[in-house]
């Protein structure tokens, strides 16, 4: 008994074809690239601002839970690869937040280190604040003859994205977007309306 076989002709992908999918995907990589950077970007700026504002929450509970004042002290010691902040308690001005995390503060009476932030002009995420130290009271209020105290994070690149971080009075965070350029964040109060950051919704 004689069984036939078909063979069925097996067709592939062209070199041309390949070569078309292949120039598709570049397009769609060199629209898709820009807007995936800056997303990246943006998420660096909100995290980096998220940590700062929990480090100052948690200044704040240290100062309260201990009866103590805390400090935050801001600053890079004219480091230009970094901006940074320690969080501290004991003498303030003492502590270099470009030392390494666990090493900033010099071994004083009643100086502990609880915090140590370190941003690298690498990440495109810099901070501003007045010079010197926050100081949050053993009531939890903000201490200091800067009121509200102001920090602002911002892109190096100059590309939109910047947020503004208050410590009120009371010792507490508030945070919005001076030019609106980071959604989620509301619109800053423009400060020649003489408004609280710290009191409006």
């Amino acid at each position: 008994m004689m069984v036939s076989r078909r063979h069925w002709a097996q067709r592939g992908f062209t070199l041309i074809e390949m070569m078309f999918v292949v120039a598709v995907l570049a397009i769609l990589l060199t629209i898709a690239a820009p807007s995936m950077t800056n997303m990246i970007a943006m998420a660096r700026l909100k995290s980096a601002n998220a940590e700062l504002v929990t480090g100052i929450q948690y200044a704040r509970a240290e100062a309260i839970a201990h009866h103590v004042p805390v400090y935050i002290d801001f600053g890079a010691g004219g480091n230009p690869a970094m901006t940074c902040y320690v969080i501290h308690t004991g003498a303030i001005l003492k502590c270099d937040c470009t030392q390494p995390p666990g090493s900033a503060c010099p071994v004083f009476p009643n100086m502990t280190e609880l915090n140590t932030t370190q941003l690298m002009s690498s990440t495109d995420v810099w901070f501003s604040a007045p010079a010197g130290a926050a100081a949050i009271g053993a009531d939890g209020e903000l201490a200091t003859a800067i009121n509200p105290w102001v920090i602002d994070m911002s892109r190096i690149s100059g590309k939109p994205g910047r947020l503004r971080t208050f410590v009120c009075s009371m010792g507490r965070p508030k945070v919005c977007s001076p030019d609106q350029s980071v959604p989620g964040y509301r619109a800053c109060p423009d400060p020649n309306k003489n408004i609280d950051a710290c009191v409006t919704p």
